[in-house]
């Protein structure tokens, strides 16, 4: 298992591209370049030419489709419990999923939240609403 290194998110949502980047490897404009390529495998989604957001569907297809990493969706119950490196959907305590989503890494050999933001530095105020593993 590697270490994971913190990628920047560089446009309006782009934490998924980011999310992509860190699991990859990949540089970030290289990741966005690929999905814009194969945007037609992608079910749900967001683009415009300088940004491509996805949901969780499409971030799985992403990943096994396109990176051909293999992953999972798993039930989240604590950070402490994830064996595995993740892609964390997460949500603020006080708004909806809609409003108010965001995904993040978690690393498992560092045990620690790669925030592309910057800004959640553990799950105290936000609800992780999705759990996205790397097999």
């Amino acid at each position: 298992m590697e270490v994971l290194e913190r990628v920047q998110q560089l446009d309006n949502c782009g934490c998924s591209i980011a999310c992509l980047s860190m699991i990859t490897g990949e540089p970030y404009f290289g990741v966005r370049e690929i999905l814009h390529k194969n945007i037609e495998r992608m079910k749900d989604k967001y683009v415009a030419p300088e940004v491509i957001g996805l949901v969780f569907p499409d971030l799985q297809v992403a990943l096994s489709d396109i990176f051909n990493i293999q992953c999972r969706f798993v039930k989240f119950t604590s950070l402490r419990k994830l064996k595995r490196h993740c892609i964390l959907g997460i949500c603020s305590l006080y708004g909806s999923i809609m409003q108010q989503s965001h995904s993040v890494v978690f690393d498992a050999k560092k045990r620690k939240l790669l925030d592309p933001l910057n800004t959640i530095k553990n799950l105290d105020k936000v609800n992780v609403y999705c759990c996205l593993e790397i097999i």
